[in-house]
């Protein structure tokens, strides 16, 4: 999106009304460019209102996943260096690696729509257009390696924290980064990193959020979205505005080492405690259950044997 419109729409949300002629002695551009921004805006789906005498009133966002509506939020919570906004990409985490040649700054990238989607084990995720939030974070902590067993724990509770915040729909948190409702998987985050000299130079968050139902949906029976567990109406505005917040609330949490501080919080959300798991790890699969966590991060099980196990990285199932 061109600055000019995003410029005027940031002046649009600021005012309850403001004159063509204000916001172009703000911005110091012309009405004419002035109008053509606001004339775009409403092809975009943005119901903008002129009144005589008043000026321009910001009415209603279009609901939908919008590369305006993004890059707007994600300014206002100054929550990264740069925006950038897809319609249609191979995968939100692929086009973000590549962006780090590039960049040696923080970046969010969100998409519409992704045609090879990926998860943990490079497992494929369904991202139909305009039917979830795909989106890859690119993180610059500059923290030992040994703290990055924790990031997912402050990611996860984020995502829960949204969803509590904004809909009525009770998401539960699956180790180490999955989202359930109930028995099925709401979202699920992909955490990749680049290290040096034992610190992390980046952190690459891969995120995918199924919002609503499509027929790609249905086909995949361990999947559920926020329509399909009941939020018969999903404001995407109010709910990527919160996931943002969430988020950098989190990322805040994570930087300062305030792991200890929200692990009660994670563990009363979570549905991993109180039933019998299966955890596959990458040489074996055995039944165990949930005991703790402990203050790295690391899963403590229980397995049928009576051990108690360490668990740093694994797939679990829900037994």
């Amino acid at each position: 999106m061109s600055k000019i419109k995003q410029d005027v729409l940031n002046a649009l949300e600021k005012e309850s009304y403001i004159s063509g002629g204000q916001i172009a002695k703000d911005l110091n551009i012309s009405r004419t460019s002035v109008w053509k921004a606001i004339e775009s805006l409403r092809k975009n789906g943005y119901e903008i209102k002129a009144v005589t005498n008043k000026g321009y009133q910001l009415v209603q966002t279009p609901n939908k996943i919008d590369g305006t509506l993004i890059e707007s939020i994600v300014k206002k919570h100054q929550f990264v260096d740069h925006v950038f906004y897809l319609e249609t990409v191979d995968s939100t985490q692929t086009y973000a690696m590549q962006k780090l040649r590039e960049l040696d700054d923080t970046f969010i990238v969100v998409a519409s729509e992704q045609q090879k989607g990926r998860g943990r084990f490079n497992r494929s995720w369904v991202s139909p257009k305009q039917s979830g939030l795909y989106m890859s974070i690119v993180f610059k902590p500059q923290l030992p390696l040994t703290e990055i067993g924790k990031f997912n724990y402050h990611i996860s509770l984020a995502i829960q924290r949204a969803v509590s915040r904004v809909t009525n729909v009770e998401a539960r948190i699956k180790w180490p980064n999955d989202i359930y409702v109930g028995e099925k998987k709401l979202c699920g985050f992909l955490t990749e990193i680049i290290s040096e000299s034992n610190l992390i130079d980046s952190i690459i968050c891969g995120i995918g959020i199924n919002l609503f139902d499509s027929e790609h949906l249905k086909d995949v029976q361990t999947a559920v979205s926020l329509e399909g567990a009941g939020e018969s109406e999903i404001n995407i505005e109010d709910f990527f505005n919160e996931l943002i917040h969430s988020m950098k609330e989190a990322y805040v949490d994570f930087k300062n080492n305030r792991f200890n501080e929200i692990l009660d919080e994670w563990i009363e959300h979570a549905n991993i405690f109180e039933r019998e798991l299966t955890i596959n790890s990458y040489n074996e699969s055995y039944r165990a259950k949930a005991l703790s966590i402990d203050e790295n991060g690391f899963l403590d099980v229980l397995d049928s044997e009576g051990t108690i196990r360490k668990v740093i990285s694994a797939d679990i199932e829900l037994n």
